[in-house]
C-alpha cells in the first residue's frame, strides 16, 4: 500500500514537471518576438551601453564568481556540520 502511494506521488510529480515545461515553451513562443522587437538587453549589455568600456563587465563577472565561490563554501560547510552532528 505504501509503495503504491509513492508511485502515485511520483507520477503526479512527473506530470506537473511536464506541464510546467510545456507552459514555459508556450510563453517563450509568445513573448520572444516581443522581446526582440523591444530590444531587451541583459544587465552587462545595459551597463556597457550606459557607462561604456569593459571594466564594469569585468567587475560584474568577478563579483559573480566570488559570490558563487562563497556560497558553495558556506553550503559545503553547512552540509559537513549537519552530517557530523547527525552521525
Amino acid at each position: 500500500m505504501l509503495s503504491a502511494a509513492g508511485v502515485h506521488y511520483s507520477q503526479m510529480n512527473t506530470v506537473q514537471e511536464e506541464c510546467s515545461l510545456l507552459y514555459l515553451y508556450e510563453c517563450s513562443l509568445l513573448y520572444l518576438h516581443e522581446c526582440f522587437l523591444l530590444q531587451v538587453c541583459t544587465l552587462p549589455e545595459f551597463m556597457k551601453k550606459r557607462f561604456g568600456g569593459t571594466r564594469i563587465r569585468i567587475y560584474l563577472a568577478s563579483l559573480s564568481l566570488v559570490l558563487y565561490i562563497f556560497t558553495k563554501i558556506s553550503v559545503s560547510e553547512c552540509v559537513c556540520v549537519c552530517v557530523c552532528v547527525c552521525v
